[in-house]
């Protein structure tokens, strides 16, 4: 099913979603800054997106900078931002890039940031 926002595809709720709200919140308890990267098999505008950001504390990089689709890089059109970067407070971009696909099914993405105090 594509990751549309509708009410007719609602969120799954099962253990890949909790797992991530756990995550969240060992985020919010630790003070360490923190990053929690990889592939979310979810969009930004998901309720599940929205409640970990929130849950943790984490800003979502990729909010007010477009889509970055990330998945199918097999696909020249189906394609949707399934891979993410969420940082604390203490992250700020320097750079977000999407690099040429390398074979996965996913194209990678690169990020830069700096500690700041």
């Amino acid at each position: 099913m594509a990751p549309i926002p509708s009410k007719i595809y609602p969120d799954n709720e099962d253990e890949n979603e909790l797992e991530l709200l756990i995550i969240g919140n060992l985020v919010a308890e630790n003070s360490l800054p923190s990053i929690v990267a990889g592939d979310f098999n979810d969009v930004s505008w998901s309720q599940t997106s929205k409640v970990f950001g929130e849950s943790g504390n984490l800003k979502n990089i990729r909010i007010g900078r477009g889509l970055y689709n990330s998945f199918n890089a097999t696909s020249f059109f189906m394609r949707w931002p399934l891979d993410h970067y969420f940082v604390t407070e203490e992250f700020a971009l320097m750079r977000l890039e999407r690099l040429s696909k390398f074979g996965s099914d996913h194209f990678p993405l690169y990020a830069k940031f700096a500690l700041i105090q």
